[in-house]
C-alpha cells in the first residue's frame, strides 16, 4: 500500500482521429501502428463513450493528424467538439 487512494488516478488514452466514413482512410491510418480513433459521428461518439466506461478521464487526439495547415486543425476539432463531444453522455 502506498497511501494513495485508486479512485483518484486519472487515466488518459490517446488515439488519433479520422472523421470519416470512408475505410480506406481508416484503414491507412491503422497501418501506422497508432489507436485509432474512426469513423462516422455515430461511430466516434459510440467509440468515446467505451473509452469513458472503461474509466478513461482523459482522450488525446494528437495535432498533427488533423491537418495540415493551424486553420485545418482548428476546423477538425470543432467539427469533432460540435458532432461527437457536445452529444456524448456524460453520466
Amino acid at each position: 500500500d502506498l497511501g494513495r487512494d485508486p479512485r483518484s488516478i486519472r487515466r488518459s488514452a490517446q488515439a488519433l482521429l479520422v472523421m470519416s466514413d470512408d475505410p480506406a482512410a481508416l484503414e491507412r491510418v491503422g497501418r501506422a501502428g497508432f489507436p485509432v480513433l474512426g469513423g462516422s459521428p455515430a461511430d466516434l461518439r459510440a467509440a468515446v463513450e467505451r473509452y469513458a466506461e472503461a474509466g478513461v478521464d482523459e482522450l488525446i487526439i494528437p495535432g498533427f493528424g488533423l491537418g495540415r495547415t493551424l486553420e485545418e486543425k482548428l476546423a477538425a476539432l470543432d467539427r469533432f467538439n460540435e458532432q461527437v463531444m457536445s452529444r456524448v453522455s456524460r453520466e
